[in-house]
């Protein structure tokens, strides 16, 4: 009879991931794919996130499918809480994001603190 400790690995394990990976479920699935290219590569997304990550909430409403809009609220949390806070929060920030290459320009993951 095996351990179930025996089959631990370190590097899938959950608590080594970033928050921003870890929380990702927050984000519409037709959608993580995009934030993740954004917060790791600094891939510019379309113009529904940009607008989301740029803090144009006119805008995030106007370019949103359904499901987009009703998960603004969590789009707030997931960034706010789990996001680098220099990715998201103006249309500088996410400029400067985007010719940053994203986390490519970071050693490690930058935090809040």
């Amino acid at each position: 009879m095996s351990n179930p400790g025996d089959n631990y690995d370190a590097n899938n394990d959950e608590l080594n991931q970033p928050l921003y990976k870890t929380h990702i479920y927050m984000i519409p699935l037709h959608m993580r794919a995009a934030m993740l290219r954004y917060i790791e590569h600094g891939v510019q997304p379309g113009v529904f996130l940009e607008a989301v990550l740029t803090n144009n909430l006119t805008n995030a409403v106007l370019c949103a499918d359904n499901m987009n809009q009703s998960a603004l609220v969590n789009y707030v949390n997931y960034l706010y809480r789990y996001a680098p806070w220099q990715c998201w929060g103006s249309e500088v920030k996410y400029n400067l994001w985007c010719q940053a290459k994203g986390l490519e320009s970071f050693d490690e993951t930058p935090n809040k603190d």
